[in-house]
């Protein structure tokens, strides 16, 4: 059921399209943390504090909503991996 309120063109559909979204979403937040790091340590220091306090408090409040959250940033990950190694490294020797 499509939801009048939100119109893209072209639509978001596609539970591909969404993860794309949210692949792109994770690279930059990686990217702020590593400019953060060298330029201001002190606040990434305070950021990774709220982060784990704010994912241990969905833990509590919605597990199921954590397990998710856990999967998803590790098949993300996994991504980061298998595109750091290139494709000659990722295909099996024939």
């Amino acid at each position: 059921r499509e939801d009048g309120r939100f119109k893209m063109n072209p639509p978001l559909r596609s539970k591909e399209d969404r993860n794309v979204i949210l692949g792109l979403i994770e690279k930059r937040r990686h990217m702020i943390m590593e400019q953060l790091q060298q330029e201001h340590p002190e606040i990434l220091e305070r950021f990774q504090e709220n982060r784990a306090r704010l994912e241990r408090r969905l833990e509590e409040q919605d597990p199921e909503a954590a397990r998710r959250l856990h999967q998803w940033e590790e098949r993300l990950r996994q991504a980061e991996k298998s595109a750091e190694a290139g494709p000659a490294e990722t295909e099996p020797d024939k």
